[in-house]
């Protein structure tokens, strides 16, 4: 059984598309629900004992885990989850690397002689703590390369598909527009190449 967030998002899609890939070459059948998973769901699903869980969703709560826990059943997380602290020895976790990810970007950039790159993530994608933000990796990697931050191509305080699009226009008529833009991830990638 895979837990999903949302399919129709690329990201989601391309491991869905891996974790269906490598079942069957083992053997497997795999299930893919994309619903919130609550206990009286899961309980349901359960039923029909599944050889194994990946799950690839925040959309799960401590007691369908622990539910999980109880069943004996292999469990894979997929991206880190505050929820899942403390049962590291139940489950295999595959963290993202997305700090050290959105340095090896920035670093890209700067060697293609960008020094003046936008940054375009909602809050939402800015991670539980500092350390492992896209922001920080953007600050740190700016300040190794002693790169002056500009908060005017920063922008981190939206909530919406149209305020990317907006956000981009407005930078790109910019008079100190930036040579590269840094989008977070690829939904934002594509509002920003339609913008441009």
């Amino acid at each position: 059984a895979l837990f999903s967030t949302d399919i129709r998002n690329h990201y989601y899609a391309e491991i869905s598309c891996g974790v269906e890939e490598a079942a069957r070459h083992a053997g497997y059948l795999t299930n893919i629900f994309t619903s919130d998973v609550t206990d009286g769901y899961l309980e349901k699903l359960m039923s029909h004992q599944f050889d194994g869980v990946i799950i690839q969703t925040t959309k799960i709560t401590i007691e369908s885990l622990n539910m999980l826990v109880a069943r004996d059943i292999p469990i894979v997380c997929i991206g880190g989850s505050e929820i899942l602290n403390g049962l590291d020895e139940h489950l295999t976790r595959l963290d993202i690397a997305i700090y050290d990810g959105a340095v090896s970007l920035f670093e890209y950039m700067i060697t293609m002689g960008h020094h003046h790159i936008g940054f375009i993530a909602p809050h939402r994608l800015l991670g539980p703590t500092d350390r492992d933000t896209r922001l920080q990796a953007y600050l740190d990697t700016l300040h190794r390369h002693n790169i002056p931050y500009d908060p005017n191509i920063v922008h981190w305080d939206y909530s919406s598909t149209d305020d990317i699009y907006r956000i981009t226009k407005n930078l790109v008529k910019s008079p100190n527009r930036p040579s590269a833009l840094f989008t977070g991830n690829d939904n934002n990638a594509l509002v920003v190449l339609s913008a441009l």
